[in-house]
Parts: C-alpha cells; structure tokens; sequence
C-alpha cells in the first residue's frame, strides 16, 4: 500500500507544481481523475495529500498539498489538524494561513521531493510518526505555523511557476532540523568542491564583515599556508550583534577564487567568486555543525575534506539535477536561462570540471524528443533509472575552447555520433 502511495504522491508533486492560474483549483477527485484513479477515491487521495505533507513538515516547507488539493466545494480538508494531541487550539488557522500565504518555489518542491524519498516505506501515517520522532511536537508546531522569509527574486506568481536558478529562499535551521552543514555537500553549486571550511565573524565586525561581504571577500583569517585553494569552499557564518546568543546566524557560502595574506602574513583574506545566501541558524549551531563549535579566534575549520571522488560527487549531484530540470516545463527552464551564466564556472578538483548548467541539458534533450540530433535516429535504448530515452548532450564548440554553456551551442546525441564527433 505504501508503495502505491508513494508512487502517487511522486505524480500528485508534478501535478501540483505545473498547476497554472487559469486552473488553480485542484480538488481530491480531479486529482484522482489525472492520476489516472477513479473519481470516487477522494479519501485515498487525501491520505496521499497527507504523506505529501508529511514530506513537507520533513522538509522544513509550508504543508503545499494541505491547501493545493480541496474538497469538491473548494474546501480545505475539514478534518486536518483538528484536535491534535499536545497542539494549541488555533494550529489548524495558523498552518492554513502559513501555508496559504507562502508562495512555493521550485526549491520547496525539490525539497519535498527529496524528502518524500527518504520517506519511501512509510505510509502517510507512519510518515508523520517518523516526522515527530525527528522533530519534537512544540518545534513541529512552530515550525509549520511560523511564515517563511522569502527573498524578493524567488517569489513566483502562481503556485506551479518557479524563480530561475540558483535564486534561493534562505531556510530557517532550527537546534531540531534534521538538516546539517553537511547536506551541502551535495548541493550542485558545490558538489565539485575538493575541500570546505568555515570560518566565523565576530558580531563586533558585523559591519566590517558585511562590507567585505559584498565585495565577495571574507577575512582575515588564521589559516595555514596551502591549506585553501581555488576551487575549495568557504562557509562563512554571520551572528545577529543584537540576539541573544548570536542567533540567529546567518550561512554565506561561496567557492574561492583567489587569496592574499595581510597583517605581516599573518592573516589569509579570501575571494570568492560569488557568495550564496544559505540559511539562517535559530538555534542549536553545534547540531548544525555536526557536533562541532564554530571556530573561536579568526581560525578556519574543517567541514569537509579534500577527496578523490569531488568529480563523481559532482556527477551525481549534476544528474539529480538535470532530472529535476527535466520534471519542469519548458517555460520554466527557458526563464531561468535568460538570466543564466553562459561561461560556465571552472574549478580544480582531481582534474578540471566545468559546472555547467542543468537546465541547457535538460532543454536541449527536451527538444530532442529522443531522437538523436545527427543520426536522426531513435535513441538506442532508454535509462534504468526513470525510463528516459539515452542521448547525450554534447556542446558543439567545446567549454575547454571557451565554448559557452547554452542551449544554441548545445546538441543531443546518440552514444556513437557523439564518439564520432570527438574521434571521428
């Protein structure tokens, strides 16, 4: 049965998301009806609803299908969140108006849909019961009853329309959250990094630091000569000069570019080439950092090390994201590429990898339709892994001659026209 759900609620995301405002309304029996699933099984698509939810709460993103999916009036679910045990008596009102008035972005779905992954067995109910073990009641409540920060380029205009890529809602972390420094290490801006550290301002510095900050600098830091190179990573955390404790605490990240010592060569001043606004840490910075205390003293520390599978990393990390390109539509994709990098950010790790863009893979096998753009045949056989037709995308004007990243210089190809065009 879990199974079955999963499966549903996988295709019920995609369906959500490519809702548009012509059509906003969404009830549990035309969701049933595009899921291919007879009209008359709203309460086996409100338990789905549910384990999207559960998926959501996991995520730290506002419950979606909660006020996505109505009932045939236009209601939300009447019997959500009504007598919860250990909840205040007004949760039901203050979830539905968090949800209601958060705008979801391709970032939020992408977080659900991981997080749905990594609830793969569960049913909606086992699911909300491991939710709760993960995050205690009065930090659940909170956390889905408090409005998200959204940053001004990632708002959208409908439900289903995302911001272009790379722009980033920054989450709140709270000393609950399942999620840690750690899981960025995955994340496709940095996935190619050989090595990360985190270095820490004083709230004494703040306006110093903010300063240095928006000239995409950090500094001055202690750190030993050759232990950063271009390439590497460096986090750095911001705390609030007026909040107790320093909470909360800002998370910047940025890949390094260049480097010079000051105060006598004392010091290290790092410059990056551009810095990302990550999250901002409530509380329990020690969970966060996996254990560890931020560094005291103008000292850097280790996050992650230098290791001789950063390039497979990055593969792997580069492919999610081409799927997840790929389960936009195309005016999505064709948005964010207006705004796109078109020369591709280069970075050493145990050879040179280019960090390209997984929307151009995805829109150029997109328009492709399986057909190999020289050959002008079908592609030889279809992927394991989601059943897609195999081309590979192949950039007409090579990235290592300066070619550009973008979808005109762009081509698919079947393996063998795609060896000829290297070989032959």
């Amino acid at each position: 049965m879990s199974a079955i759900q999963h499966d549903l609620a996988h295709s019920l995301l995609k369906i959500i998301h490519d809702m548009n405002k012509s059509d906003p309304l969404l009830t549990y029996q035309t969701a049933a009806k595009a899921l291919g699933r007879p009209t008359n099984n709203a309460r086996a698509i409100a338990q789905v609803c549910d384990l999207l939810d559960a998926a959501a709460a996991l995520a730290n993103v506002p419950l979606l299908a909660l006020v996505a999916v109505r009932t045939v009036s236009g209601e939300i679910n009447p019997k959500a969140w009504v007598k919860v045990k250990d909840a205040p008596g007004d949760i039901r009102e203050r979830i539905i108006k968090t949800s209601l008035s958060h705008i979801f972005t391709n970032s939020d779905f992408t977080a659900i849909e991981m997080a749905l992954t990594r609830l793969n067995g569960y049913s909606n109910r086992t699911a909300w019961a491991e939710v709760r073990k993960r995050i205690p009641a009065r930090r659940l409540f909170q956390q889905l009853s408090t409005p998200h920060s959204i940053q001004p380029q990632d708002k959208s205009n409908d439900l289903g329309s995302a911001g272009a890529a790379g722009d980033e809602k920054r989450r709140h972390v709270g000393g609950e959250s399942t999620m840690s420094i750690a899981s960025y290490r995955t994340d496709l801006r940095f996935a190619a990094c050989p090595q990360a550290i985190l270095v820490t301002g004083k709230a004494a510095n703040d306006s110093f630091n903010r300063k240095l900050l928006e000239k995409n600098q950090t500094g001055h830091w202690v750190i030993a000569s050759g232990r950063v190179r271009n390439g590497d990573l460096v986090f750095l955390l911001l705390p609030d000069e007026k909040g107790r404790g320093g909470y909360p605490r800002e998370l910047h990240a940025g890949v390094v570019t260049g480097f010079r010592l000051t105060h006598n060569k004392t010091r290290t001043l790092l410059t990056v080439q551009e810095f990302f606004p990550l999250c901002d840490i409530e509380q329990g910075i020690k969970g966060f950092l996996g254990g560890k205390l931020p560094p005291q003293g103008d000292h850097a520390m280790e996050v992650w090390q230098s290791s001789p599978d950063s390039a497979s990393t990055y593969g792997k990390a580069f492919e999610e994201a081409v799927k997840s390109s790929l389960r936009d539509d195309t005016a999505a994709r064709k948005k964010r590429l207006l705004n796109a990098r078109r020369i591709p950010t280069k970075v050493t790790v145990t050879t040179k990898v280019f960090l390209r863009n997984p929307d151009v893979v995805a829109e150029v096998l997109f328009q492709a339709k399986g057909v190999c753009g020289r050959c002008k045949k079908s592609a030889p056989f279809n992927r394991k892994s989601d059943g897609r037709p195999y081309l590979e995308v192949h950039h007409k004007k090579r990235l290592a001659d300066h070619g550009e990243d973008t979808v005109e210089n762009a081509i698919a190809l079947c393996p063998n026209c795609h060896r000829k065009s290297h070989f032959g």
